[in-house]
């Protein structure tokens, strides 16, 4: 029971009996000692859910958030899925000319169209569901409606795209047939630049994860922020922040866990979303399309350890991120990130976490846990197939699961160097992209 009970019983019971002049101390007194009591009770008693039998978790009621609590076990049996090849792209063609460079993100259109954000040749590839591309977004320049960068794209109401560009500082809005119709970008935030991370569309508002640098003398203040925004750019709510405060003539220390970007969220058909913020708990929160907390989730989970292999990779992944501070130094986390990414299909929540990604049972390309919308733990959702889980990515999309292999290769060659043709020219796996649907078993 919350402070809303607290407040009811207050006024409802004890108002009237003093209005009334009818109530005694030690009648007030017991009825308060009672309604204490009963709130305390409540409060930490764990409700089962009742339209939910034989689940084992704990549900209770703090403050109007609701804190759900899984087992380590699902309520139902594990899913199988085998993962069949619909068709697959390769980064060069006969010609040995550049088909796509490192790919960034992937969304999938109401038609059937997949939307492939190149970071490397800053645009964004629409290719049918044939695996043929059909066209493309946005071209690299400067002018109106050309593009920087390209670190994220997603899908907007009306048949519009979003492409967020860290560089400049924008979200540029295309229509599906690639013409510009405008740039958005966050405001109020006076003489400091707002960079975009990932952004995504929840109701009328935007859900945008950036970063901002604020300098003053010798010191600055490095911000990572998640905020719902209007329209017109202007802030409607800050939901999260971490900061790092920099002085001039330090050693700059970026540690991976406490300077990471907000970029774990998925959005549900209903306009609720939900956030992964931390990166050593199993911890999902779920807002209302308001930016209102209503739900915090998690469930018993063993951190995975990472291999020596991994511990180096990572540390020139981030090193290579953190180039542009002079003399930076970075903290590469001993485990991987509990929870590694979030989508939502249908009326269900796939958490996918690091166990699931990178220590599968052979045969298996990924574990996924299934959730309800409520946050309950349903079910073991296993991918029947074989991927490289460390250097592949995945995309979850629909029915679909979009393999980007080499990715890790892909992303270090980008960052490393402008010239990704000889990158890719002298790397003895060509990068691809293969396109399975999911089938049931």
């Amino acid at each position: 029971m919350g402070l809303g009970l607290h407040a009811t019983l207050h006024r409802i019971v004890f108002e009237p009996l003093r209005a009334e002049g009818r109530c005694s101390h030690l009648v007030l007194s017991a009825l308060m000692i009672w309604a204490a009591t009963i709130a305390a009770a409540a409060e930490r008693q764990p409700e089962q859910s009742p339209s939910l039998p034989g689940w084992r978790g704990e549900r209770q009621v703090r403050d109007g958030v609701t804190y759900v609590h899984n087992p380590p076990t699902p309520l139902e049996s594990d899913a199988f899925f085998e993962m069949v090849e619909v068709w697959r792209l390769r980064s060069d063609n006969d010609q040995n000319e550049l088909v796509f460079g490192a790919i960034s993100d992937v969304e999938l259109g109401p038609d059937g169209s997949f939307f492939l954000a190149d970071y490397v040749l800053s645009t964004v590839h629409v290719v049918d569901e044939h695996g043929q591309v059909v066209g493309r977004i946005g071209r690299q320049g400067e002018g109106p409606g050309e593009l920087r960068s390209v670190d994220d794209c997603f899908i907007l109401s009306d048949r519009r795209l979003g492409i967020v560009e860290f560089q400049a500082q924008t979200i540029t809005i295309f229509d599906f047939a690639g013409a510009f119709l405008t740039s958005w970008k966050a405001e109020g935030f006076g003489q400091f630049r707002v960079r975009p991370f990932r952004a995504e569309q929840v109701g009328r508002s935007l859900l945008v994860s950036f970063r901002i640098l604020r300098p003053s003398d010798n010191t600055a203040t490095l911000e990572r922020s998640l905020a719902l925004f209007a329209p017109s750019g202007h802030l409607q709510k800050l939901l999260a922040e971490r900061t790092l405060r920099l002085t001039r003539g330090q050693p700059m220390v970026f540690d991976e866990a406490e300077m990471e970007r907000f970029v774990y969220f998925a959005i549900s058909p209903t306009d609720h979303f939900y956030v992964a913020p931390s990166y050593d708990k199993y911890e999902i929160h779920r807002y209302s399309s308001s930016g209102e907390l209503t739900h915090v989730i998690s469930r018993q989970y063993e951190h995975l350890k990472r291999t020596r292999h991994q511990l180096t990779d990572t540390r020139e992944l981030l090193a290579s991120e953190y180039s542009a501070y002079p003399d930076a130094d970075v903290t590469v986390q001993a485990i991987s990130r509990d929870i590694m990414a979030l989508s939502v299909h249908d009326d269900r929540l796939w958490v996918e976490t690091s166990r699931g990604w990178l220590d599968p049972p052979a045969g298996t390309a990924l574990v996924i846990d299934e959730l309800n919308l409520e946050g309950r733990f349903l079910r073991r959702i296993h991918l029947h197939g074989t991927i490289d889980n460390w250097h592949d990515y995945m995309f979850l999309r629909g029915p679909f699961a979009i393999r980007v292999t080499s990715a890790i290769g892909s992303y270090r060659s980008a960052s490393a160097s402008p010239d990704l043709d000889v990158n890719l020219a002298e790397n003895e796996e060509i990068p691809m992209i293969i396109c399975y649907r999911l089938c049931p078993l």
